[in-house]
């Protein structure tokens, strides 16, 4: 009898603990929403150390609350982020536009990174510009 009561009384706290967790994933569902991004890679084709190039990625809120960039990071200082730190309503699109100006240092063939920081379910996002930069 006394296996029985510890039986149910483990069952009984089992199921507090799973229904509390299940609790604080919907709380952190709430706060997230969703992102389509157009395209995360752009192709500048072949640039000299000399010339620069900007492109525009194009965002997409495509969940139910405001979309919220926290940061937009480059893997180096040739490579500039520029974003809107407003929220972006469901349905909205935003941009984050990239400039690349190689240095003297860099030759060859590029592939930099961009990491975004969101409130979305995947909390990163890596966008790419790449190319061939020549003398």
């Amino acid at each position: 009898m006394k296996q029985l009561s510890t039986l149910f009384l483990f069952i009984f706290i089992l199921s507090a603990c799973n229904s509390e967790i299940k609790k604080n994933s919907t709380a952190s569902n709430d706060s997230t929403t969703k992102v389509q991004i157009a395209e995360a890679s752009f192709s500048f084709g072949t640039l000299k150390q000399t010339d620069s190039v900007v492109h525009v990625f194009k965002l997409k809120n495509v969940g139910a609350i405001p979309l919220l960039i926290k940061s937009a990071k480059a893997s180096c200082g040739c490579t500039v982020p520029e974003y809107s730190q407003k929220p972006i309503p469901p349905n909205e699109t935003a941009s984050i536009t990239v400039k690349f100006k190689p240095t003297e240092a860099i030759e060859g063939i590029v592939n930099k990174s961009i990491v975004i920081q969101a409130n979305t379910d995947s909390t990163f996002h890596v966008l790419y510009v790449k190319g061939l930069v020549t003398k």
